[in-house]
């Protein structure tokens, strides 16, 4: 937990730092940073997941971690993707509109919707799961063993969180998670035309299968550790801390990497944003680069805080230009 919060917090500095940098521009201050706050968010539900409650202890502040832990974790989760989906769908609509060489500002609130009919989606099932079946602390006994010769009988007990239909809600909230998850990388690929400086369809890839890696290792281990509750805690603090770190990394380490190298001589930020190969969907008129300038009324490719704007080259005698003006 500590290492990714101190991650989160680190590459959140980062980017208020180098705002002002074409990578971070077109990267969109706004989602990068609640990239960074929903991995603070998820990660924060391994402090609830510690809380338990004795044999003779008062179940209440317990029942009320178990509730605690969906709420955290999926809020936070939700943030990550659903910032990842909108950030792709505002550079979608950007690159869209300059192949058809049509000036446009797509601005942050204009994709904000996105996230946030994302989290009133997640927020109403938890809602309706805390009200219907709440999780609460709930202690099994497992048995009792005598020893005669010691004159000894101890009784058994696991405790853990629980409620009747723990697997429906479960089940409702990953297959959200998973739609998400499916959308956001369908968006990057169709983004698969912009450089990866730029946008990140490999590196997303990449981090969804890191996590469903894990929680296709994580599930068979928590039904193998079965009633050891030490065993279940530590499985899922590694899956929680481990896919948090794992969406931060494949995000901002590139960046920050593609930003310390700065562009090669002789090329300007207009030129870098797309490959010069062909990609339908995303490049224009044979997939070109150079039907992008750049604007110099707001900044590096047109793009400036809080709204983004790709601006299409003006037509010369000879084609078009890349040329800053």
């Amino acid at each position: 937990m500590s290492l990714s919060l101190c991650c989160s917090l680190g590459f959140a500095v980062w980017t208020v730092v180098h705002r002002y940098d074409p990578v971070v521009k077109i990267g969109q201050l706004e989602f990068l940073l609640l990239i960074c706050l929903g991995s603070m968010i998820s990660s924060s539900s391994i402090l609830p997941l510690s809380i338990q409650a004795g044999t003779k202890d008062k179940t209440t502040a317990a029942s009320a971690a178990c509730i605690a832990i969906p709420w955290l974790y999926s809020t936070g989760w939700i943030t990550q993707y659903a910032s990842l989906f909108a950030k792709s769908y505002r550079m979608f609509q950007m690159v869209q509109n300059s192949t058809a060489m049509r000036r446009t500002t797509v601005t942050a609130w204009d994709v904000a919707y996105v996230v946030l009919g994302c989290l009133l989606v997640n927020w109403a099932v938890l809602t309706a799961w805390t009200v219907v079946d709440p999780l609460a602390w709930v202690r099994h006994d497992m048995g009792t063993s005598v020893y005669e010769e010691a004159g000894i009988m101890t009784t058994e007990s696991v405790g853990g969180c629980s409620s009747e239909n723990v697997g429906a809600w479960i089940g409702s909230l990953l297959s959200f998670h998973l739609t998400i998850m499916i959308a956001t990388n369908f968006l990057l690929w169709q983004l698969r035309g912009v450089r990866d400086r730029y946008q990140e369809s490999k590196y997303i890839t990449l981090a969804s299968l890191f996590a469903c890696e894990f929680l296709l290792l994580g599930v068979p281990i928590l039904i193998a550790v079965g009633d050891s509750s030490r065993a279940r805690h530590i499985a899922l603090v590694c899956i929680i801390g481990l896919t948090d770190l794992g969406v931060l990394l494949f995000v901002f380490v590139p960046k920050i990497r593609y930003q310390q190298k700065g562009l090669p001589d002789g090329m300007t930020v207009g030129r870098s944003i797309l490959k010069s190969s062909p990609v339908s969907g995303v490049s224009g008129q044979q997939g070109s680069s150079h039907m992008y300038g750049e604007s110099t009324t707001a900044g590096p490719a047109g793009i400036s805080q809080g709204q983004m704007e790709l601006t299409p080259a003006l037509p010369e005698e000879d084609g078009y230009s890349d040329e800053e003006t």
